[in-house]
C-alpha cells in the first residue's frame, strides 16, 4: 500500500513537471460580470483575532504595502476562526485563507468558495513522549490522540495515512481513539498521560517539543508522503471572483509577493510579525518553523492539492461512500485560475 501511494504522489509531481499549467488546470477561468467590472471595489480581508504562523503572508502583504503596490483598495474585517466560513458565506468578508483538509467537506455540503492560489506546505505534527518508545504513526494503532478539532487538518492526514494502509479510520470502529481538547490543553493531555499522542500546529507544538521533552513523529512538512502539498490556500467568496475577477487577481498576486518575501526572509518575517504584536513567541524559534514551509506560493499546486485531497478523503471513506461526488468535477468547480496571474514566482518542484 505504501509503494502504491508513492507512486499516486509521484504521478502527480510527473504531471506538474512534464506539462504546463495551461495543460492540465481544469478548473473555471474567472468570467467577471457582464458589464465592466468596479476596479475600486473595496476588498473585505478576513483577518483572525489569534493569528498563526500560516498567517504570515497577510501580515507581510499589510505590513510592507503590497495591496497598495498592487492598487486594491481592502478593509480588515476581524473575526473568530468558528466565523469564518459564515462570514464569507454571508459576504462579510470577500477572502480568507484556509486548509484544504478541513476545507473539502465543508464545500461537499454546500460551502460555496473559489481556490485561487496555495500559499504554503507543513502544518501539522503529531507528538508523543520521548520515553513512549512510539517511532512512527502507525503505532499509533490502538493508541489514544489528542486533537483540538474531530475534523482538523492534522486528522485528517492521520486518517488519510492510516486508512491508505488499510486501518480503520472512523469513529466509533476506528483502530485508534481521538480524544478532544481545548487546544492550550493537549500539552497537559500528553505529559500527565492521559492520551498517547497530540496532534498540534506551530507554533506551540515546537514549543510543546523543546519544553517537555516531546518527539515529532510525524511532520506535514517533512513527510515523504505530504512535504509537497499545499495545505493553506486562499479562499475566495465566490460572488467576489465571479464579479470582480481583476480585483481578486490583485489581491492574489499581492500574496504572492508576500509569500515569496516570507520563503527568503524567514527572520525578517518573524521580527516584524513580534514587533507588530501579531505573533507571540520567540522570533528565531519562529524563523526555524517558517524556514520547514514551502513558501513558493503556487497556482497550478493548489489545483493537484485539491484532487489528491478530494481522491483520498473518497477512497479512505472520509467522504462517506453514499455521498455522490466526483472528485474531478468538484475540483473544476473549487478551484479558479484568474486573469493575470503567474503560476509562481517559483520554478520550485523537486527542489
Amino acid at each position: 500500500m505504501k509503494k502504491n501511494r508513492f507512486l499516486f504522489l509521484a504521478g502527480f509531481l510527473a504531471l506538474a513537471v512534464l506539462f504546463p499549467f495551461s495543460a492540465f488546470a481544469g478548473g473555471q477561468a474567472a468570467k467577471g460580470p457582464a458589464g465592466e467590472e468596479d476596479l475600486n471595489y473595496v476588498v473585505k480581508i478576513a483577518r483572525s483575532v489569534t493569528n498563526g504562523l500560516c498567517s504570515a503572508p497577510l501580515f507581510i502583504a499589510e505590513a510592507l504595502g503590497y495591496y497598495e503596490e498592487e492598487g486594491l483598495k481592502w478593509e480588515a474585517v476581524f473575526q473568530s476562526s468558528g466565523d469564518a466560513q459564515m462570514n464569507i458565506t454571508t459576504g462579510k468578508t470577500d477572502v480568507t485563507t484556509g486548509l484544504i483538509a478541513t476545507t473539502i467537506m465543508p464545500v461537499v455540503n454546500g460551502y460555496d468558495v473559489k481556490i485561487p492560489l496555495g500559499i504554503h506546505t507543513g502544518c501539522s505534527k503529531i507528538l508523543v513522549r520521548g520515553d513512549s518508545g512510539i517511532t512512527d504513526i502507525f503505532q499509533l494503532i490502538g493508541k489514544k490522540v489528542g486533537t483540538s478539532s474531530l475534523n482538523g487538518s492534522g486528522v485528517i492526514l492521520l486518517q488519510r495515512t492510516l486508512g491508505e494502509a488499510g486501518y480503520k479510520i472512523l469513529p466509533p470502529n476506528a483502530d485508534f481513539d481521538l480524544v478532544v481538547f481545548q487546544s492550550s490543553d493537549l500539552p497537559l493531555a500528553i505529559s500527565n498521560g492521559s492520551v498517547d499522542a497530540v496532534i498540534m500546529g506551530e507554533p506551540t507544538a515546537t514549543v510543546a517539543e523543546e519544553e517537555q521533552g516531546l518527539k515529532v513523529i510525524f511532520d506535514s512538512a517533512l513527510s515523504e508522503w505530504y512535504r509537497e502539498e499545499f495545505c493553506c490556500v486562499l479562499l475566495l467568496r465566490s460572488g467576489f471572483a465571479d464579479e470582480h475577477p481583476q480585483v481578486a487577481a490583485k489581491f492574489t498576486r499581492a500574496i504572492q509577493k508576500a509569500s515569496a518575501y516570507v520563503q527568503e526572509n524567514p527572520l525578517k518575517t518573524t521580527e516584524l510579525m513580534a514587533e507588530k504584536q501579531y505573533v507571540a513567541g520567540d522570533p528565531v524559534r519562529n524563523a526555524a518553523i517558517l524556514a520547514t514551509y514551502n513558501y513558493k506560493a503556487s497556482v497550478s499546486q493548489a489545483r493537484i492539492a485539491i484532487s489528491r485531497n478530494l481522491i483520498e478523503m473518497k477512497r479512505v471513506g472520509i467522504i462517506p461512500s453514499d455521498v455522490d461526488v466526483d472528485p474531478d468535477e468538484l475540483t473544476n468547480r473549487l478551484f479558479v485560475q484568474l486573469p493575470g496571474v503567474p503560476d509562481s514566482l517559483y520554478d520550485w518542484i523537486g527542489k
